[in-house]
């Protein structure tokens, strides 16, 4: 509650990332095109060209903008840079449960739902982050959980559904590289051990 109070009120930044998460959707709502990840007012006059892509500003840009249907501009700002991070811990958290009951049945899930929360990576979720690392965190989640589920012989589809979570992890940042090589590696490995049913 305290962040999100401190965000809503005063409009605080957790760190300087999610205040140029910001600075660059704002400008991209604005009009900067999309293959643009230059910072103007970083090193000027030339810019800075960061890393990060645009596709984490989607969703963000796309609650300010259902906000601002009933919110004026700052505030439908701030309260993006509230739900965010919350939906995003939803979406992780419907992962990690799904994958603990895979692995070890209902209280698996269940205890994935009660440590989730307290885990280090929880620090990410807070209300104010816009940055890349918990939606990172939750794609890896979803990967995890679609590479399992896609050993079934059954539901080998869900090897394309771990395919568009490596993909979309790309599109927003290389962070996830070693595990996607990881996940790759695994399904190479499979597929050399047991070729018929890879």
């Amino acid at each position: 509650i305290g962040p999100a109070l401190g965000v809503w009120t005063q409009g605080l930044f957790a760190d300087t990332d999610d205040a140029m998460r910001i600075v660059q959707v704002r400008e991209w709502m604005a009009g900067k095109p999309w293959f643009d990840f230059s910072v103007a007012r970083m090193s000027p006059p030339e810019g800075f060209r960061t890393h990060w892509s645009h596709v984490v500003d989607l969703p963000v840009a796309g609650l300010i903008k259902l906000f601002g249907l009933a919110l004026d501009p700052m505030q439908a700002e701030r309260a993006a840079r509230i739900a965010f991070p919350g939906l995003c811990f939803v979406a992780l958290l419907a992962a990690l449960v799904a994958l603990g009951r895979r692995l070890l049945g209902p209280q698996g899930g269940l205890a994935a739902a009660g440590l989730a929360p307290f885990a280090y990576f929880a620090m990410q979720f807070r209300a104010g982050r816009v940055d890349h690392h918990a939606p990172q965190l939750t794609l890896l989640a979803a990967l995890a959980y679609a590479l399992i589920r896609s050993l079934d012989p059954g539901a080998a589809r869900w090897a394309a559904a771990a395919g568009g979570a490596a993909a979309l992890s790309l599109a927003i940042s290389v962070e996830n590289l070693p595990f996607l090589a990881a996940a790759a590696g695994f399904y190479a490995i499979l597929a050399a051990a047991a070729p018929a049913r890879a």
